[in-house]
């Protein structure tokens, strides 16, 4: 499997991962399953899914529920591309996908806003509208 680049969120961390979890199909994908609303192996998959988006992370979303479906639909290829899972888990790993997603971006920006400080996977010419973004109306009061 290949490396991910690093990262400083916590949910980002593969320590929490148990090692004799990690499993991979015959094409080197990492078998998930689901938990809740988290993956199994959780830390890995995160670390996964922020590097699907935040490669094609490239407009200013301020939500998830921003994102265009097609956008959403390559995000969730790539993420596919190193995950996989039985069937019988297809609906509960696209609504913790989603989920997860949702989580993850609200997190990083979050984070973003209080200590100024980019998101590794957001393009400078794109951090450089971001705090407009977040003085809108809409913003404002998703952070109430």
């Amino acid at each position: 499997m290949r490396q991910m680049p690093p990262s400083t969120h916590a949910s980002d961390s593969s320590e929490d991962d148990d090692p004799e979890e990690l499993q991979c199909d015959c094409y080197h994908r990492m078998i998930i399953r689901p938990e809740g609303n988290e993956f199994i192996p959780n830390h890995r998959t995160t670390k996964i899914i922020t590097e699907a988006f935040g490669r094609l992370y490239d407009a200013l979303y301020a939500t998830w529920s921003d994102f265009l479906p097609e956008l959403v639909e390559q995000i969730f290829n790539k993420f596919k591309i190193k995950c996989s899972r039985e069937d019988r888990h297809n609906s509960e790993i696209c609504a913790n996908f989603v989920f997860k997603c949702r989580k993850r971006l609200s997190d990083s920006f979050c984070s973003a806003r209080k200590k100024s400080n980019k998101s590794s996977w957001v393009l400078p010419y794109l951090w450089e509208d971001q705090p407009r973004q977040w003085t809108t109306d809409k913003s404002e009061k998703r952070s109430e």
